[in-house]
């Protein structure tokens, strides 16, 4: 049977050593989905278009805008 993870274990998961950092800024990368639309201009039709990326503190404008 599996352990039981608790709330302090997930938190310490996502600031403990393994997680990536920025090189730039050298906070902790959290990994974002973010979702756009895109309209083809021969057809006219929207689509919608999905990415993850890694966002810190020092590119959280670029990808939110």
């Amino acid at each position: 049977m599996a352990k039981r993870q608790t709330f302090a274990d997930k938190v310490a998961k996502v600031k403990g050593a393994g997680a990536p950092h920025c090189p730039v800024c050298n906070e902790i990368l959290v990994v974002v989905k973010v979702c756009q639309s895109e309209q083809n201009p021969a057809t006219s039709r929207t689509r919608v278009v999905e990415r993850f990326v890694k966002v810190c503190k020092c590119n959280s404008a670029e990808v939110f805008g």
